[in-house]
């Protein structure tokens, strides 16, 4: 919220797709979603302390879902859209999502998965609309609900281990946490307003999340989002982009 309102026209997050189309965020159109998505869910009755899982790819929508969680207190339960349903349906029950933040192309992976998922009560869609589902955009007629405010011990980040030697293990970061990694992260890089992180991880993983997506919000700075790493764009977009 400080970051719009002192620099509302300074790029927050550039987004550069599989076919290399780039779109840019400003921080004050964020801060305004972000505002929006917040109130949508505090009208779907999400707030301090519920979990809310993502089942998405690097995508804005992606990230300001996360962000919009975190200002309603809320703790974000990031999903690998590449695991089996098996280890979707468990992540969701184990953590007792209350809201799923999803795509319609993923859609046909979720539903077969609901009836077994009581405290999932809510699946709000991005991207294409599908009848029956609410979505992101209608946000703008959410009605503004007061939020809790978070504090530093609160959950933030529910991130799921590989699970390689039986089941994922929940591993539950706070706030503080969170903006501890991010300070120390751009202190020992000398980060600031005008340096710009490239993220090419996925951001349902921890790295891709807590540095370069949390840090530039710590610092100021952009970040450049790429929808996956691609070994032939990969040094030219670091030129174009600085």
């Amino acid at each position: 919220a400080r970051r719009s309102a002192a620099h509302p026209g300074r790029d927050w997050l550039v987004y550069v797709d599989e076919d290399d189309d780039r779109s840019v965020l400003s921080w004050g159109e964020a801060g305004s979603r972000v505002a929006a998505l917040a109130s949508l869910l505090g009208a779907l009755g999400v707030g301090r302390g519920d979990r809310v899982a993502t089942l998405a790819h690097n995508h804005p929508d992606t990230v300001l879902q996360y962000v919009a969680a975190w200002a309603v207190g809320a703790c974000i339960v990031p999903l690998n859209a590449g695991e089996d349903a098996g280890r979707i349906a468990y992540v969701l029950k184990h953590s007792r999502a209350k809201l799923l933040f999803t795509r319609a192309e993923y859609l046909d992976r979720v539903e077969p998965l609901r009836a077994g998922l009581p405290d999932l009560r809510d699946v709000v869609l991005a991207g294409d609309r599908r009848r029956g589902y609410t979505h992101v955009d209608d946000a703008s007629r959410a009605p503004a609900v007061a939020a809790a405010v978070p504090v530093a011990d609160d959950e933030a980040l529910i991130v799921y281990t590989s699970g390689t030697t039986g089941h994922p293990k929940g591993v539950v970061l706070t706030h503080g946490n969170l903006l501890v990694d991010a300070r120390q992260i751009a202190a020992w890089h000398a980060l600031g307003p005008d340096d710009r992180l490239m993220c090419v991880l996925p951001i349902h993983h921890v790295n891709g999340i807590v540095v370069t997506l949390v840090t530039p919000l710590a610092c100021g700075g952009t970040v450049v989002l790429c929808r996956k790493f691609r070994t032939g764009s990969f040094f030219p977009l670091l030129a174009r982009e600085r």
